[in-house]
């Protein structure tokens, strides 16, 4: 049944190939050691430099040696096993009906020496379970066929595959547009603000007197940067974006210079959910993100979907909804039942808190000119109000839709036989309110309801409650 005595290697050209990404990864977990020994002492490139240089590098090196050299794996008894180390030795098997997504990735060096990266996902483990790098085209793709027999079903041929989505170049710089990070247009404006400080300090003119006005203009030239590098990124790791459905599942294809390929089966699929914030759905599109009971990558201490469709035009969203769970009423057509009246009272009172806090820090910060914060208050209640205009939610016998937010809109379908708890909960000032919000858990991730009445959501959580043998497919 696809199975296959013999234990296997990775390619030799793997030793090189891997050489970068693990003399980064190991620069990345001793950058501090790093740096104080190539800025501490006096200036200059001295030889402790460089022997810092070279044992970064040679730690890379023989990592990736080793890995080489001690990896091995085979599919054995319909179980995929995988042996690694020399002093700390590591031996796995894995039950392939429990691998959630496959991935194959290659950068520059993978094509430059015709190899492929195989990274198997798992439910509930932080890390990849299964991480294979590298291998011959030829051998990952029999790998996977050999996966697929253990878990009963034979590969589909490409031809059965059906294209749904491609992203054009304009549709990716739309959504790097639109995805400006505010957190990188905060760092860009203190560094400025650090930079005059120490220029000050020694005594020296600063190029531009940080007045408010001259504040504002360098508020909107960290806002252009961050765009432009949010555009640029974008571009990069989506080029070319593909997604394809096929007996199987559903597979999506990205990137420049690193491609990835996400394989997805159907049965795997727990939540679909849609991200439109304002920007881009003055655009008219939406993005879509594919979760199933592995934890994908972890980009910047956060957990990545395993699959993400940048840019889907709004009309088409539900009918991507329903190509990853078959479920359920289209969120954008079908009537959504409303949160409860006083849900509307506890985000007035929640926009007023925090406007008085925004107030009180630039009034501090910037003096008499920190009272132009008094606008905050109205933009706040305005988006209270639309807040909760916007929001809704609809249980269905197969499905469970959720609505959240306006500035930052998110949509969610959740299929109910994957459900495996649900809560409700009630703070303080819920309680004064009479409320109750009703969470929804599948394997590494939930869905949560608007708000309701407290003794609505207790009945509501009687329905949802998950019946004996429901979730069990999400633990295949």
């Amino acid at each position: 049944m696809g199975s296959s005595a013999t234990w296997k290697r990775i390619h030799p050209a793997s030793v090189w190939v891997n050489l970068l990404p693990l003399t980064w990864r190991t620069i990345r977990q001793f950058w501090p050691v790093l740096i104080l020994a190539m800025v501490g002492g006096q200036s200059g490139f001295h030889v402790v430099d460089m022997l810092v240089l070279m044992a970064t590098v040679g730690v890379g090196a023989v990592s990736s040696f080793v890995h080489y050299a001690t990896l091995r794996y085979r599919v054995h008894d319909g179980k995929l096993e995988i042996r690694q180390g020399i002093l700390h030795r590591q031996s796995r098997v894995i039950d392939p009906a429990r691998i959630q997504n496959v991935e194959r990735v290659r950068n520059p060096f993978h094509k430059i020496a015709g190899l492929v990266e195989v990274r198997l996902e798992t439910a509930g483990d932080v890390r990849t379970e299964g991480l294979l790098s590298a291998l011959e085209e030829s051998a990952a793709l029999a790998l996977i066929a050999d996966i697929e027999h253990a878990r009963g079903r034979v590969p589909q041929e490409q031809d059965a595959s059906t294209e749904i989505l491609r992203q054009g170049m304009g549709e990716l710089l739309g959504y790097g547009l639109s995805s400006g990070s505010s957190g990188l247009v905060l760092v860009l404006v203190l560094g400025a603000i650090e930079v005059q400080s120490l220029l000050e300090g020694q005594g020296q003119e600063p190029v531009v007197a940080l007045e408010p006005a001259a504040l504002l203009g360098l508020c909107l030239l960290a806002f252009l940067v961050s765009w432009l590098g949010s555009a640029l990124f974008a571009l990069l790791r989506h080029w070319n974006h593909r997604l394809v459905r096929d007996e199987g599942g559903l597979h999506t294809e990205e990137g420049l210079f690193t491609r990835r390929r996400v394989e997805i089966p159907l049965r795997k699929v727990q939540v679909v959910s849609a991200f439109e914030p304002v920007l881009r759905r003055l655009m008219g599109f939406g993005t879509v993100y594919v979760e199933t009971a592995g934890l994908g990558a972890v980009v910047g201490g956060r957990r990545r979907a395993e699959a993400m469709i940048p840019m889907v035009e709004q009309d088409r969203l539900g009918e991507i909804f329903h190509q990853a769970i078959p479920a359920g009423e289209n969120p954008w057509t079908a009537p959504l039942l409303p949160p409860h009246q006083h849900s509307l009272y506890r985000g007035i009172l929640g926009s007023l808190l925090q406007s008085t806090l925004a107030i009180t820090i630039c009034v501090v910060a910037l003096g008499p000119w920190g009272w132009l914060g008094v606008l905050l208050v109205p933009l706040g209640l305005v988006g209270a109000w639309l807040d909760f205009r916007f929001q809704g939610w609809r249980v269905e016998p197969d499905a469970v839709i959720s609505r959240r937010g306006f500035w930052r809109r998110r949509t969610w379908l959740m299929a109910r036989d994957k459900v495996q708890s649900v809560h409700v909960e009630q703070g303080p000032i819920m309680r004064g309110y009479g409320l109750g919000r009703i969470h929804i858990l599948v394997a590494d991730g939930q869905v949560v309801l608007p708000e309701l009445a407290w003794g609505e959501a207790l009945e509501l959580l009687e329905v949802l409650r998950p019946h004996p043998g429901r979730g069990e497919r999400a633990e295949e």
